[in-house]
């Protein structure tokens, strides 16, 4: 008779722990356990602006191509940190019309700037039941390594009409490229644009299954050259894994 209880006894032992490894798998299956983390590949649109304090702002484009990984910072919170890179590459074109020739010029320069940007990110996940869908929240900080920067002269028109003296000075500078990092290229340490840079950003990433996509909005607390800042934007794509 008591081996009999003791083999029920067992039995059911072993029913209940299967009966909680399996309520255990379903959970994790549905969203209930909390993630480890995960890495990130994306491609982002940078709209951003050049803000003076006086002055108008001008705008330009970005386009980035990066790499992130999130860590889990809780077994019971689905809060994380997020930590990457992406090499960042902007451009903006200036159209002018020059007066004061015998007959007038078309003069433009164009800028092209490439970077290394930084973010650290606090994030919460929110899983939405039955389906493969999360929205994350998130902010943090970011910090910008300006590799390469340059401005580049370019005039159009009739040169045939102009002053020799004329033609000579646009010669001199037509094609030229300055380096916006180079204090001598600029003419004085308060035109020269500087390499580091640190801001904040606050956006939402929004996962379906292994895709992202995100928006987020941020503000530069440094100056890119005296008296000027960079606000923009980031529309992001991505693959997680």
């Amino acid at each position: 008779m008591k081996k009999i209880k003791l083999f029920a006894t067992a039995a059911l032992m072993a029913v209940g722990v299967n009966a909680n490894a399996q309520f255990t798998n379903a959970s994790s299956a549905g969203g209930g356990a909390v993630s480890d983390g995960w890495n990130t590949v994306y491609a982002e649109i940078n709209p951003s602006t050049f803000s003076p304090k006086h002055g108008d702002s001008e705008s330009f484009l970005g386009f980035s191509l990066g790499y992130s990984r999130t860590f889990g910072l809780s077994q019971n919170i689905p809060l994380f940190l997020e930590v990457g890179g992406g090499l960042q590459y902007s451009h903006k074109n200036y159209d002018y019309s020059i007066e004061g020739y015998k007959k007038n010029l078309d003069f433009s320069q164009s800028f092209n700037m490439i970077s290394l940007k930084v973010p650290v990110n606090i994030a919460y996940k929110f899983d939405i039941p039955n389906s493969t869908v999360s929205i994350i929240p998130y902010t943090g900080f970011h910090f910008r390594f300006n590799i390469v920067g340059t401005t580049k002269n370019n005039f159009e028109g009739d040169w045939d009409d102009l002053y020799e003296y004329e033609r000579k000075e646009v010669e001199e500078i037509d094609g030229e490229s300055i380096n916006v990092f180079d204090k001598d290229d600029m003419g004085s340490s308060d035109a020269t644009w500087n390499r580091f840079q640190i801001g904040w950003h606050i956006g939402t990433n929004v996962t379906f299954g292994k895709f992202l996509v995100g928006v987020d909005y941020g503000l530069d607390f440094s100056e890119i050259s005296k008296n000027t800042t960079i606000n923009g934007a980031t529309i992001r794509l991505g693959y997680t894994f």
